[in-house]
């Protein structure tokens, strides 16, 4: 995926979720040739991007799995306060939902 790409979706707002992007991501990886660019993208997210700064994007695969983790998981958290609707809204068991909260949300778990 090229990195002008990345960028743009990590800003992207997914109002569908960790649904939305993996079935995205399952579309993008059979569309495209080799690299995925920003005219492999749909309109819809194009279009839809607020203004996107350059950042600094994780050196691994698995930072950049845990950040996108840190930022579905808190903004789930911040939405619903539960883990159990956080469990419905990521589809993720409640269990797991709750270890993730307490990993991610800590900071949010006594406001």
């Amino acid at each position: 995926m090229s990195e002008e790409c990345l960028n743009l979706l990590i800003h992207y707002s997914w109002p569908g979720n960790v649904r939305q992007l993996e079935n995205l991501i399952e579309r993008l990886v059979l569309i495209s040739d080799s690299v995925i660019l920003m005219s492999d993208l749909p309109e819809m997210i194009t279009e839809n991007v607020e203004q996107v700064t350059q950042i600094d994007l994780p050196t691994t695969l698995d930072k950049a799995l845990d950040e996108t983790k840190r930022i579905l998981i808190r903004k789930s958290y911040q939405t619903y306060k539960s883990s159990r609707k956080v469990a419905k809204d990521l589809s993720i068991s409640q269990t797991k939902a709750s270890a993730l909260i307490r990993e991610y949300c800590g900071d949010l778990m006594n406001k």
